[in-house]
C-alpha cells in the first residue's frame, strides 16, 4: 500500500501541475508525513470511522475535506471544484 500511495501521490502532483491548479503542495503536509497518515486512516476497519478519520485528516493538515463531507456537507462535485480552486479540471480531462 506504501507503495502504491507514492506512486499515486507523484502522479496526482504531476497532473495537478499539469492543469495548473492552485494549492497542489501543503504547507502543512509534505509526502511521507501524508503517505503516513493515510496508511493509519486506511488501517481503520469500520467504514465510518475511516471516512470520518479521513475528513479529519484532510481539515488538520490545511486540505479541503472531501465533498460532501465536513464543511462541504451537501455541497455538489462542482460546487467542490469551484470552492477548491479546480472548477475548470472537469473540462481538462
Amino acid at each position: 500500500m506504501e507503495v502504491a500511495l507514492d506512486v499515486i501521490w507523484d502522479e496526482l502532483v504531476a497532473r495537478g501541475r499539469e492543469l495548473d491548479i492552485d494549492g497542489v503542495d501543503s504547507p502543512l503536509l509534505d509526502k511521507v508525513t501524508a503517505i503516513q497518515g493515510l496508511l493509519d486512516v486506511l488501517g481503520i476497519y469500520e467504514s465510518a470511522e475511516r471516512l470520518n478519520a479521513m475528513v479529519e485528516f484532510l481539515v488538520s493538515n490545511g486540505l479541503e475535506p472531501l465533498p460532501g463531507h465536513g464543511a462541504y456537507s451537501g455541497a455538489s462535485i462542482d460546487a467542490w471544484l469551484e470552492s477548491v480552486g479546480a472548477a475548470d479540471a472537469r473540462s481538462a480531462r
